[in-house]
């Protein structure tokens, strides 16, 4: 239950009310003035009675009894430093698994482009090409050992 909610229910006779929120600009000078505002005669009715300004829920949404110290944000400060740091070991492990396959696309690319290179090379020369990469004058002559040295005897 929010702070407004629990006073709202615990002292009904007191009208606690909180300026609105936006979602979308809410950047503004006029809307910051009069959030501001808002906010400043909300706790001005929070502190006006005493009943209200001793009650638990006042207390504690105030932060009076165990006040923030500068140690306190030291340690936030430290934990979201932490967190970014961790972060940013992520996104750098992650960045290098990209590049390593960007890397080796590129590879494969630039190895594709050359075979076809060679192979328009040797076919614009009149010779035959084999999978092995050499060109070959004719199948006769030609013999690679390779998976397809079959396709070599047959022409």
């Amino acid at each position: 239950m929010s702070a407004d909610s629990a006073l709202k229910e615990m002292f009904p006779a007191f009208g606690f009310v909180l300026p609105p929120k936006r979602w979308f600009n809410n950047f503004s000078a006029e809307f910051l003035e009069e959030r501001q505002l808002g906010l400043h005669d909300f706790l001005q009715t929070l502190v006006a009675e005493k009943d209200v300004r001793n009650s638990m829920a006042v207390r504690e949404f105030l932060c009076l009894d165990d006040p923030p110290t500068a140690l306190d944000a030291l340690r936030e400060r430290q934990a979201f430093c932490e967190t970014l740091e961790g972060t940013d070991r992520c996104l750098q492990k992650d960045f290098m698994v990209d590049e390593r396959e960007r890397n080796e696309s590129m590879r494969n690319v630039l190895l594709h482009k050359e075979l076809q290179i060679s192979h328009s090379e040797r076919t614009k020369k009149g010779h035959g090409a084999c999978w092995c990469g050499s060109a070959t004058d004719s199948p006769e002559k030609h013999r690679c050992g390779g998976p397809f040295q079959e396709i070599h005897q047959m022409k």
